[in-house]
Parts: C-alpha cells; structure tokens; sequence
C-alpha cells in the first residue's frame, strides 16, 4: 500500500516543477532588460558596446520567448535549444564583467565569479528539456 506515488511521476512532478521555475526566471531576466538597459549596457564587453542597445533588446526579447516557448510543449525543445544558444552568446559579457568589474554596479567580486558555473548550470537545467 502506498500513496499511488512512483519514482517515475514524482520525477516528473520535479521536471514540471523545474520547468516552471526555469521559464519564470527567463520571463523575468527578460523583461529586466527593458526595466533596468541601462544596467545592462554598462555591463558589455567593449566590441559589443556600439550596439549594447540593440543586443539588450535582442536578448530581452530571446529570454521573454524563450520562457513562453518552454512552457509549450510543441516548442519546448527549440526554446530550449534557444537557451542554450543564449547562455553561449552572453558568457563573454559574464566574463567580461569578471576580468575588469564595472565600480558601478557594487556587486561583490565572488559573486561576478559565481556567475559563471551558474551558467553552465543554467544549460544543464534547459539541456534537460531537450530530450
């Protein structure tokens, strides 16, 4: 006798649990894009700095879809595929932001660098839905 539990659907109920959490991280990384550019913008890499408007936009735009994408399951593959792409695109600006930290945005130092593993945790959660 048991509570009609199986490992099986409760790993399901957390990879639902999960994806629901990873698309309201986008939805929100996404939209901080339009609320704070301009913290964005003083966080580009110099080659990208003459078109930190354009790509901020670009990038909020790609985390809005991305979120609405994972949470359709017609789309959900290609949205998370799309993460992936992004988290590749934006690690130069996370390692910029290590190796010559901007005083502005009073961010302690460990935490600049913690932002790099938690990108490449970031790609494992949306590689998980994938397959």
């Amino acid at each position: 006798m048991g509570f009609g539990f199986t490992r099986i659907n409760v790993r399901m109920d957390i990879k639902f649990i999960l994806l629901i959490l990873l698309a309201g991280f986008y939805l929100v990384a996404g939209s901080s894009h339009f609320v704070f550019p301009k913290f964005y913008y003083k966080a580009m890499p110099p080659f990208a700095k003459s078109r930190a408007k354009e790509l901020n936009t670009f990038v909020g735009i790609a985390e809005i879809l991305a979120a609405i994408g994972l949470l359709l399951p017609a789309t959900r593959m290609w949205a998370a595929i799309g993460v992936i792409i992004l988290l590749i695109g934006v690690l130069p600006v996370h390692t910029h932001m290590v190796r010559d930290p901007n005083p502005a945005f009073k961010v302690p130092r460990w935490l600049l660098w913690a932002r790099i593993p938690i990108q490449f945790v970031l790609l494992a959660w949306a590689a998980w839905y994938i397959v």
